[in-house]
This record gives C-alpha cells, structure tokens and sequence, in this order.
C-alpha cells in the first residue's frame, strides 16, 4: 500500500502577500557603496511625522521603558523605530515603531539611551526630537530583538544591551559624554543642517524608500510618505557617508537584497495597547528587521541586511 504523500508546507506570509512593491527610482554607486531611492507601494501616505507636528507632547510617565504621546492633531502619528528623543529625565529612543491614532494619549515602548542622567537637569526640558540612531546602531538593535524572538518569545531589547551599544557607539566614533548620551554622539556627528551635500543625496520627489549599501552589509528603510523619508534621509545619508570607502570595489547588486526582504516571513508580534495597526518581525535569508501596517498600508519597514 502507497504511502500518503506529507501535505505541502504552508506559503509563508511576506511582504508580497500584502502585496508590497518596489520600484527603484535612482541609483548611486559611491566607492564601495550605494544608494537607491525607492517607491514602496502601498503607503500609509495620510500618516505624519513627529518632527513637522506642533500639536503632539511627549511625556515622561514614571517608567522607563515608556514615554506618553499625546497626538493633538487630526492626523495619526507615526514614530518610527529608533527615533532619539532628548529632555526628560533620560534622552530615549523608540523600540519599536507605533503609529498613535489622531487625537489619542497612548503609551509608547522605548529604551534609555543616556545612562547616567536620571533626572530632568543640565537644561534638560520637554521632550524634543533629536534625530536617529545610527545604522551600525539600528542594525545591532534588530538582530538583538531577531534573536530575543526565539529566546524570550517576545520582540524586544534588553535595556543593559542597550546601554553597551551606546557606549561602544561613542567609544567607536571618539565622542565624550559625561552621562553617556546618544544625543551627545548625534550632536558630535551630525553636520549642521546648511551644509553642503552631494546632488545625489536629495531624494527624488515620489521616493519614500531607500537601500544604502556598504561593502555587503545594506540598510533598507521605506516609511508612510515622502515627508518622513525627507525627515530621516539626512541623518540615514550622514551615517552612508561616513563609513562608505571612496576607494573600495563597487558593492553588491540592490535586486538581490529587495528580493531577500520581499521573500523573507513575516512572523506577527503583539501589538502595544493603545496603537494602532499590525505589526511583524520579518526574517529571511539575511534581511533582518520589522515592518508595520495600517490595513494593506506600509507605514514603515527597517530592516537590516
């Protein structure tokens, strides 16, 4: 008698299920690195960014591991992952991205990125954004809560592994802070807002996406709309520009790595009280990182490849 054959393995859940798509608008081969500009579609393109709102406070609510927002405006907020905020009684940044509907006082989950500092001196004040954790950092963070997944079960960061990525940060780039500050490194490193930048770095004008490649390791991040990339891009470009080698071999091909992130599986985790859409681990061949959702909507990918 035959032998039943084994039912096929389920298909797995990807970013084409949604489905999410990719279009390369520009391309820049720098030395050994590169950078493409992207169209990632569908976006959650009513969504705005914390940096241009007025009517949003960030408070401290007693905790550590959570900041209140309060979104005074007719639009939901996103705060993106790893998004620094300085003042309060530590500077903080985001740990996992969370959209906050129009109008809501919500929690939201972040880490201590400023060890020695607990509480609101040295001309600390209300909260304000400070920028974003650099790429080395961000893709440190994702394989962290990649690994704390399948340790724990649960997409986090352990907040000690936090403070030694800062510290190893500074000591890496040189900067001295005496409370051992993020906001110091990105103060340090950061060039002021009017400096002279390569034709190349302006973001093409639909673009809400981009891959920096450097040597093999590549960084992918797509947000809700052109405002947020044009927010965040400066900062993501400071961080290409500084490690990227004018002399080294061109760098891998850009398909090879949106095809991984499109395949990898995107595997649902919890979502925190008071936000609002679905958010996923995605995890493939080597792209590592999260990606969250208003309905079929992307409202933001970071993933580290």
């Amino acid at each position: 008698m035959s032998k039943a054959p084994a039912p096929a393995a389920p298909p797995s859940f990807t970013l084409e299920s949604f489905p999410v798509t990719f279009v390369v608008l520009a391309e820049h081969v720098v030395g050994n690195g590169r950078i493409a500009w992207l169209d990632v579609r569908p976006s959650a393109r009513h969504v705005s960014a914390p940096h241009a709102l007025r009517d949003l406070a960030i408070e401290e609510t007693g905790t550590v591991a959570r900041l209140l927002a309060r979104n005074q405006s007719a639009f939901p907020v996103l705060f993106p992952s790893d998004l620094v905020v300085g003042g309060g009684k530590q500077t903080r940044t985001v740990e996992r991205s969370v959209v906050v509907a129009a109008g809501a006082s919500t929690e939201i989950p972040v880490r201590c990125v400023e060890r020695k500092r607990w509480s609101p001196g040295d001309g600390a004040g209300a909260f304000h954004v400070e920028g974003t954790l650099s790429s080395v950092t961000r893709s440190s963070f994702v394989r962290m809560k990649d690994r704390a997944l399948d340790d724990r079960g649960a997409y986090g960061l352990d907040q000690n592994q936090v403070w030694a990525e800062v510290r190893d940060e500074l000591t890496r780039t040189g900067v001295t802070s005496t409370t051992e500050s993020y906001a110091d490194f990105l103060r340090a490193t950061r060039p002021p807002p009017a400096a002279r930048r390569a034709d190349y770095e302006a973001p093409p004008a639909s673009a809400n996406g981009v891959a920096l490649f450097v040597g093999d390791d590549a960084w992918i991040e797509a947000y809700a709309s052109e405002v947020h990339l044009v927010a965040q891009a400066p900062s993501l470009l400071d961080d290409f520009r500084a490690r990227v080698d004018a002399l080294g071999a061109p760098c891998a091909d850009v398909a090879a790595a949106l095809d991984d992130v499109r395949h990898a599986a995107l595997v649902a985790i919890a979502a925190i009280d008071g936000t609002i859409g679905a958010s996923y681990a995605l995890r493939g061949t080597r792209a590592v990182g999260s990606a969250l959702f208003l309905g079929d909507a992307l409202a933001h990918l970071a993933v580290a490849v």
